[in-house]
């Protein structure tokens, strides 16, 4: 079965605004996870100014139906990526953490691996089987 995805995680004010943590999670999902669709808002809206952005990204998540959020370390940081783990939740999304900051290879993570242990929750609004 493939899977849909929607990759979530602190994008302003990081260095390259968090690209290469966004292009491993990328690569990870569609290698190990086995996802067939990707969505990196990153990639998606490079340029855009913040609030176009960040509407584009909720009109995303609102209009499609991903079978899970990957969470990026550092997201709770983010009002951002806070948000949108709300809205999945109340969509009904299954929520996915990612394992740890150094699986990103990112300085600016590091110390954050034990909010950002990987499990997942789901709200069973939409009744789908794992």
């Amino acid at each position: 079965m493939s899977r849909s995805a929607y990759i979530s995680g602190p994008i302003t004010g990081m260095e390259n605004g968090n690209e290469r943590a966004f292009s491993k999670a990328q690569r990870k999902l569609y290698d190990e996870y086995g996802c067939h669709f990707v969505v990196n808002p990153q990639e998606w809206f490079e340029g855009a100014e913040d609030d176009a952005a960040f509407k584009g990204c909720i009109r995303i998540l609102l209009d499609t139906d991903f079978d899970f959020i990957y969470m990026l370390p550092g997201w709770e940081n983010s009002k951002g990526a806070v948000a949108e783990k709300h809205l999945a939740e109340r969509l009904g999304i299954e929520v996915v953490y990612s394992p740890s900051a150094k699986d990103f290879n990112h300085e600016e993570h590091e110390g954050h691996e034990g909010m950002n242990n990987q499990y997942s929750s789901r709200n069973d609004q939409r009744g789908r089987n794992e």
